[in-house]
């Protein structure tokens, strides 16, 4: 399976999730001023899980209720992560790393 391929795999695997239809359908949602010109979506993250292996998770999430992106600190969004189950599973620290870096394939 190409690389692609297996982004693509791990999205619709996880396809209910709010921070992975937002990569899915990137139009569909507003982007974040981050300064100098640059603007983010997800500044997607990956950290271990208290229950075991590791997880990938947005700094920047998608607020309901007022339509707006909001930047979280790396700590904050972890919280907000397990908190609401908005991250994807991976059971060891090469692949959530791998993952956080290589999901924007999807967009080229």
């Amino acid at each position: 399976m190409s690389e692609l391929g297996r982004i693509k795999g791990i999205l619709a695997e996880h396809r209910g999730k709010t921070f992975v239809r937002r990569i899915e359908s990137p139009k569909e949602y507003p982007k974040l001023p981050l300064g100098s010109g640059r603007e983010g979506t997800h500044l997607m993250s990956w950290s271990d899980h208290p229950g075991g292996g590791y997880m990938v998770y947005p700094e920047i999430i998608f607020d309901h209720r007022s339509g707006q992106l909001i930047r979280l600190s790396r700590p904050s969004a972890r919280t907000h992560a397990l908190a609401t189950g908005n991250y994807i599973p991976f059971r060891n620290k090469a692949e959530a790393n791998w993952f956080s870096e290589a999901y924007k394939k999807v967009w080229r």
